[in-house]
This record gives C-alpha cells, structure tokens and sequence, in this order.
C-alpha cells in the first residue's frame, strides 16, 4: 500500500542480498532522525532525514535470507520516501521513481517482466515524482503532470479502459480534478482527489466503494459513494479499502478480520465508519487497520501477533489505543505480517510479529524501540 503519507517499503524478495549492505556510519547517526517507516509481510523499513533508508527481514521459509536487524539498502543516491506491498519495491530519487523485485507483472516498470536484484529507473513516466505506490501485480505513481500506473490489468487494475498488461507507466484515464493520493492492492487501486474518491479493478467484495458488489473488471476509476467531508486520505487491501472523509475514518470491502472496524465485521460495498469519534489524519490498512488522531495511534482488526499494540493477542473490530509509545505519533505503517512500526521523536518503534529492529528476533505486544546502523 505510498502516497503523500509515506507507504509501506519493503525490501523485494528477489535479490535482497544485493540489495542490503551497510553503509557508512557517517550517514546514520542519532542527529539523522527517522522521519517514516513501512512495514510489509516479510520486511521492514525506515527513512531517515538524509535520505537513508534501513530495513530487515522476519526470514520466512522460502524468502531470500537478509539480516534481521535493520541494514543500510542501496540506492543511486538519497531517498525522499519508499514503499512497497508484496515483493516489489519502489524509491523517489531526485524526483524520479526507481523500483526493483519481483516484476514477473511488470510491476517494476522497465518494460521487462525479468526480476530485478537492484534498483531500476521506470521506463518513461513523465514529469516530477510526486509518489509512487508499488502494489502486489502492478504499481502506480503521481507525477507533475498525472496518473500513472503500469503492470497486470486482467481486472483493469491499471485504469486506462484496457484489461491489456502493461509494462510501462500508462495514463490513468477518467479521474478528475488534482490526484493527492493514490494506493494500489492485488487486484484494485483508489485514489483520493479534490473532486472525491475513485477507484478502479476488480470489486468481488465491495472494495470499489461504489455501492455495488461486482465480480467483473472496472477498467476506469468509478466514484466512491463518499459520506460527507472531502477526502484527505485512502489506502487499500486485498479486497478492501480505508479513507478519511472530513476527518474521520471509513471503510469498505472485505472484513474477514474486522479490519472495516465498524464494530459488526460485515462486509460493506460503501463505506462505513470506523467506531472512532475522534478526528484523523491518515488511515492505513491491511489485515488490520490504525489511524492516528492527535498523536496518539489507534488499531482495529486482526491481532494474532499483537499488531494492535494494546498487550493482547484479541482481534478487535473496534479500535483500541495502542499503549506503550513515548511520545507523539508522526508516522506510522501497518504490514500484512502482522506488523506495526510507528514514528516517535524521531525515533522508530515496532510491535508485533518479530523481528522488530531492536537486535532480536523476537515480537512483542508493545512498542519497541528500533535500533539503526551506526
């Protein structure tokens, strides 16, 4: 799920090893804070203020092996943000989009559908890279002059009125008005607008938002039957979607896990409040969801690993404070790994399914502190 809020990084399945290295101890250090963090099935990262970027990996059976303890990745030169879903992963570098992983969809957009072990600059998308936002089969990116996206389009993902795969950077057709930010799933993708919300794909659960429930390709974004307020934020899961209408969290599709957090776990093909009477800025969603509100950060869903924060392993369709951080929220990402990583003073803390960033493999049902390189 990368938008104007930093997304979900990760770091791709294919070729880490290349990938991970240390770098040198000048470029991180305790002066050099944390300013985002991502956190994905299997990896974690986080961006510092000198464009650094550190992650590591829970090791899962059958993932290319990297370090469990946060290492320096390598870029062509300083990152302005990161993101990624599944195995594909994309960088902003100097206001271009560089991705690398698995590209068996095109998902990195070099026009190959070869893996990529190393970062590689998207074939053609013009202008400034505004955000970029890798997903599991496709990818799509926010420039000075549109919407883009590129990869499988079997159900129209890519939202050019095709169902054709591309494995370039294609134009969005249809959304209206100036696009501040956009997310893409499996097999769906929204964006936020000044004249609502959109999303394009497929629709088995609802996940369009448009108050329909169709199992059939929508190759051209489709409005999101919108409550009252304008559109600040959305992101998407596998057959679900979050957003922030006037300040106040909705969400639709899917809700096996209660990740919808209205509080009934139905699922939902219009958005439906999150049981949170309190105003938020963002909201972020995989199997379980959070939103922050007045620096403090609240979750709803699955909780398996303790992904929730709240010392429990009880999934919650309602949200719950997540207890332990020292301070104020800035930042914060949720993973499908049954992971949480919050930005705090400048700091990075994680809880959930280990490895956290601390030096251990091991999880914790409170935050804790991440521990950088140098």
């Amino acid at each position: 799920m990368m938008s104007t809020f930093l997304r979900t990084a990760v770091v791709a399945l294919v070729g880490v090893g290349s990938l991970l290295g240390a770098g040198p101890a000048s470029a991180v250090r305790a002066s050099n804070p944390v300013v985002a963090v991502a956190a994905s099935g299997t990896y974690t990262c986080v961006l510092q203020r000198s464009g650094a970027v550190s992650c590591w990996s829970d090791g899962s059976p059958g993932q290319l092996e990297a370090p469990p303890t946060p290492t320096r990745v390598k870029l062509p030169g300083p990152a302005t943000a990161v993101a990624g879903v599944g195995s594909t992963v994309c960088a902003i570098v100097a206001a271009r989009a560089w991705c690398w992983g698995r590209n068996d969809k095109g998902q990195v957009g070099d026009g190959t559908t070869q893996d990529r072990g190393a970062s590689v600059l998207v074939a053609g998308l013009p202008g400034k890279v505004r955000t970029v936002a890798p997903g599991e089969y496709g990818t799509c990116a926010l420039t000075s002059l549109g919407t883009y996206c590129w990869g499988w389009n079997r159900w129209g993902l890519v939202g050019d009125g095709t169902t054709e795969n591309r494995l370039t950077p294609t134009a969005v057709v249809g959304l209206p008005g100036k696009v501040f930010d956009i997310s893409i799933s499996l097999l769906h993708a929204c964006a936020a607008t000044d004249s609502g919300a959109f999303c394009w794909g497929r629709n088995e659960s609802g996940e369009l938002g448009n108050g329909e429930t169709v199992d059939e390709p929508h190759s051209r974004p489709v409005a999101v039957k919108a409550p009252t307020g304008d559109v600040s934020s959305i992101d998407t899961t596998t057959e679900g979607t979050c957003a922030v209408f006037g300040g106040r969290p909705y969400c639709w599709g899917l809700n096996i896990y209660g990740e919808l957090g209205d509080g009934a776990g139905t699922v939902t093909n219009s958005p439906a409040p999150v049981s949170l009477p309190v105003a938020v800025s963002k909201v972020d969603v995989e199997f379980h969801a959070c939103a922050n509100a007045a620096g403090a950060l609240y979750c709803w869903g699955k909780n398996s690993n303790g992904q929730l924060g709240d010392g429990t392993t009880a999934s919650n369709p309602k949200p719950v404070a997540v207890q332990g951080l020292p301070g104020q929220v800035t930042e914060f990402a949720v993973g499908a790994g049954g992971r949480t990583c919050a930005v705090v003073d400048g700091a990075a803390y994680c809880w959930g399914n280990g490895p956290l960033g601390d030096g251990s493999k091991a999880g914790s049902l409170t935050p804790v502190r991440v521990k950088l390189p140098g």
